[in-house]
């Protein structure tokens, strides 16, 4: 991708180079700092973890000297890793089980200018049998920013073969050049479209899982909870997200602070902050309110206030003192009173009645996650409006549910998924 980003460009040119030098030079001497304890596969160790050190190098000083917008840099620098990545990743690959995944065929059902939707199915399926079959609708993540139903087909490919349904995987359009509500919207749109069109493929729209990861898992819970509050019940027969980005409250939880500088994963507190700007601004001049909690007015926080150590349901995003920036009331401010009130955007913020049009929530998510506390809160506020939800914590890092094919893989949380379909 870097190379079609400002490819004239002499800053970009040397980042690429810069980018391709530092991947060659960690395959021949990887360093790790993470817990042994997830066992991470040897290519993630020697590759993933490092360059994202790099690149907040480079996100941070390269725009200070050249004329490229930052989220421009980050776009492409971001997009360049999962671009070069499989080059590197082809020693790691497990090739049996990629032999066994590529027997599910993929076909692009719908495209237009805002979404577009990718049907996978087992060949050995009867696809002319008269009786409708159950199906899951899959929206993947990439933090608003990247990603596609191309780039997420072998785990979507391995979840049809193990939960033998088809998977319809929606496209949906990306930041910085469309900022929200546009992906909600076109997630929303491309599950409207599915369902009402689902008998077309010999599917059943009344049997219907929803199934997303990180941003995908935001999404999925934002269609489920606009979905069912129009239909006035629950429309679906689960959703299960994955290590979901479901609030922008409390962005110094202890996840946040634990994985803060050192992930295990792909996702970093720094890197959250920049994906949740390019989402909703389409640059990174949130970052430093997020980096300082004063996002929050102070109507916010009382809004919000209550005590976590007597109410599991307390989102806690009171800040004080040093943490907080600034006690004035600015246009940040103001935009975010709103924002952390809309369920669509934060769906920790959904209301009762809201509640009680979702279907089962099954939340999977991951212990070494910067994300990990705002599921955990999600959980009980659907508990206090007596909702129907279950959450499973797996001993994995951020990324880990799609990274199904590497060698060395722990698969626990990605066959537990396909196992509740």
């Amino acid at each position: 991708m870097v190379f079609l980003c400002f490819s004239r460009s002499v800053y970009v040119m040397k980042l690429k180079y810069a980018v391709l030098i530092l991947f060659i030079a960690l395959v021949v001497h990887p360093f790790f700092t993470a817990d042994e304890n997830l066992k991470l596969p040897f290519v993630w160790k020697s590759l993933v973890t490092p360059y994202f050190a790099f690149f907040d190098l480079v996100a941070t000083y390269l725009p200070r000297v050249s004329p490229i917008p930052s989220h421009l840099i980050d776009y492409c620098a971001v997009n360049y890793l999962f671009k070069v990545l499989p080059i590197f990743l082809m020693p790691y690959i497990d090739t049996d089980l990629v032999n066994e995944i590529e027997t599910v065929q993929s076909k692009k059902i719908y495209s237009s200018e805002t979404f577009s939707i990718t049907l996978f199915s087992s060949a050995t399926s009867n696809t002319h049998s008269a009786a409708l079959r159950p199906f899951a609708i899959f929206i993947h993540g990439g933090g608003f920013l990247l990603g596609s139903s191309e780039m997420y087909s072998p785990v979507t490919k391995y979840m049809v073969l193990k939960s033998g349904r088809p998977f319809a995987s929606i496209d949906y359009r990306l930041a910085v050049e469309h900022l929200y509500p546009s992906a909600f919207d076109d997630s929303v749109a491309a599950t409207r479209w599915m369902l009402s069109h689902a008998k077309e493929f010999g599917l059943n729209p009344e049997d219907v899982v929803l199934v997303g990861d990180s941003a995908g898992g935001n999404l999925i819970l934002g269609v489920a909870i606009s979905i069912g509050q129009e239909e006035k019940r629950a429309m679906f027969k689960q959703i299960i997200p994955v290590y979901p980005a479901i609030s922008m409250h409390n962005l110094q939880s202890e996840s946040f602070k634990t994985y803060r500088n050192d992930p295990p994963g792909i996702l970093k507190a720094s890197l959250m902050y920049r994906y949740i700007s390019y989402y909703i601004a389409g640059n990174d001049s949130l970052v430093p309110f997020f980096q300082t909690h004063s996002h929050l007015s102070h109507e916010t926080q009382s809004y919000f206030r209550c005590d976590s150590s007597t109410d599991p349901t307390c989102i806690n995003i009171a800040c004080g003192g040093s943490e907080c920036r600034s006690d004035k009331q600015t246009a940040v401010t103001k935009l975010f009173d709103k924002l952390l009130r809309d369920p669509y955007l934060c769906p920790i913020a959904l209301t009762e009645e809201q509640a009680q049009y979702l279907p089962p929530v099954n939340l999977a998510i991951c212990n070494a996650d910067v994300l990990r506390d705002e599921s955990l809160v999600f959980e009980q506020v659907l508990r206090k409006y007596k909702a129907n939800v279950s959450l499973r914590m797996f001993n994995c890092y951020h990324g880990q549910f799609a990274s199904v094919i590497l060698k060395g893989y722990s698969s626990e949380i990605t066959s537990y998924v396909a196992e509740l379909i």
